[in-house]
């Protein structure tokens, strides 16, 4: 890929399932003897963070053509784990609607057929686990380390420098791995932070036997949708569940608490990227006792299994997203400068942001396998992600509009879309028209395995 000297190839600022995800790729296309350099700023990610995460056939597909043994590692373990039903509930917790498990059974049999893969739930850190453990010698993991800028070298390098260090780490290639508020991303395009969409998100995760004694079902997905909050509790293997509830901010100012207190160092300090530096400046019995008095009167076994989660077990922060309308391919980097995952796109958390990242280090290594010396087929990754991650990112929007009840137009970032007609049965016939066209669009992607660069390095 290079001929002058220089620490890596590539160096990813970020260690998450994205940036894990691109070195896998990167390692696959790269010429023999290729060095990948991955920067990640949590000093300890064997420590268990994050709550569960829903990995889709088009983000399945992407891991299978990066490595299929990545993929069996997920997909063909205990982290798939079946489903005896979903439960509907209002907040008050009376059950409205169950989905029994045959006919998600059902779903995933069709989802099989129609797209090759089936979706699965895990949880989030058992994924950063499996990609890291299975990182080729080729790849220097570097954890601890904030980066702090970037330079253009002469020799058509990048110098990344970083907190603590005077020599700055060169490559070739810098890859923007770094969450919703990439420095790399700032100081490349400069167009401000994501905006904040007056959310707040609480997430950790729940043993079975907890959930049970708390009141819950074992086995049972359990779905809550309120105008003042949402909240999802779902199982992400035979012993482990995830819960996730999301709070609107006009709520928590009408219950008394200040949302700036749940969001202050992601306001403060526009660089923060990360749901780990959110949660480690946050005073996290602050927010416990926040979320528990936004939900008083919430169902019971909702309530009882938040009381007997430890503080620290909670991961908190904000929903923040750039818009549809303003995507364009130079929100994918520049030059030999490449941003993927949250940095490039942040989406509502509607289940794609994981999905649309194992795409970016997909296609981005196929971009460098077909030039891994001049990086020539760049420009046209770019810009292909972009036109894909458009109608995801508006899919994004109206989903997120549909899960509240209050204010549902305002929560939808274009204005001017199509007003849908009022009439039940249309709208709900031209809504599954519409959901099958897009799981078309979303799912039928056609990733072939990644292939070895044909050049041997310099």
């Amino acid at each position: 890929m290079v001929a002058a000297a220089h620490d890596h190839d590539v160096l990813i600022v970020g260690g998450g399932p994205g940036g894990l995800a691109t070195a896998h790729a990167l390692s696959k296309v790269l010429p023999s003897g290729s060095s990948i350099g991955v920067l990640e700023r949590n000093p300890n990610i064997h420590r268990p963070q994050g709550a569960g995460i829903s990995l889709d056939a088009n983000g399945l597909k992407a891991l299978r053509a990066i490595d299929a043994a990545l993929y069996e590692s997920v997909a063909a373990s205990e982290l798939s784990t079946s489903i005896k039903a979903s439960e509907m509930r209002t907040k008050a917790g009376e059950v409205t609607r169950t989905i029994p498990g045959e006919v998600m059974e059902a779903q995933d049999t069709m989802m099989l057929a129609r797209y090759g893969v089936k979706s699965v739930q895990l949880p989030w850190h058992d994924l950063v686990m499996v990609l890291f453990h299975a990182l080729p010698k080729s790849v220097e993991f570097m954890q601890g380390v904030k980066m702090q800028r970037y330079e253009q070298l002469a020799d058509g390098s990048v110098a990344v420098f970083v907190e603590g260090k005077e020599q700055p780490v060169t490559a070739r290639l810098l890859v923007a791995s770094d969450g919703y508020f990439s420095p790399v991303r700032r100081q490349l395009l400069d167009d401000g932070p994501p905006d904040f969409k007056d959310v707040v998100i609480f997430r950790t995760t729940i043993s079975e036997e907890q959930a049970v004694a708390a009141g819950f079902k074992a086995g049972y997905n359990v779905l809550y949708f309120d105008e003042e909050a949402c909240g999802l509790l779902f199982r992400t293997n035979s012993s482990t569940y995830s819960l996730v509830v999301s709070l609107q901010t006009w709520h928590l100012e009408k219950c008394g608490v200040d949302p700036s207190t749940l969001l202050r160092t992601g306001d403060a300090v526009p660089g923060l990227s990360g749901s780990w530096e959110l949660s480690r400046k946050l005073d996290l019995e602050h927010a416990k006792v926040s979320l528990q008095t936004a939900l008083n009167g919430w169902d019971p076994a909702l309530m009882k299994a938040i009381a007997s989660l430890p503080a620290d077990r909670w991961v908190v922060h904000g929903v923040y997203c750039r818009s549809s309308a303003k995507m364009d391919p130079s929100h994918f980097g520049a030059g030999n400068v490449a941003i993927v995952g949250d940095a490039a796109h942040p989406i509502r958390p509607t289940g794609q942001g994981a999905n649309m990242a194992l795409e970016d280090a997909y296609f981005l290594a196929q971009a460098v396998g077909r030039d891994p010396i001049g990086l020539s087929a760049l420009g046209e990754f770019r810009a292909a992600r972009a036109e894909r991650m458009r109608p995801v990112m508006r899919q994004s929007e109206v989903g997120a509009a549909r899960a509240y009840k209050r204010g549902a137009a305002a929560e939808v970032d274009d204005p001017g879309a199509p007003v849908e007609p009022s009439d039940p049965e249309a709208e709900n016939k031209q809504r599954e028209d519409e959901q099958r066209s897009f799981r078309d669009f979303l799912y039928g992607v056609v990733m072939e395995p990644l292939r070895a660069a044909e050049v041997a390095k310099a």
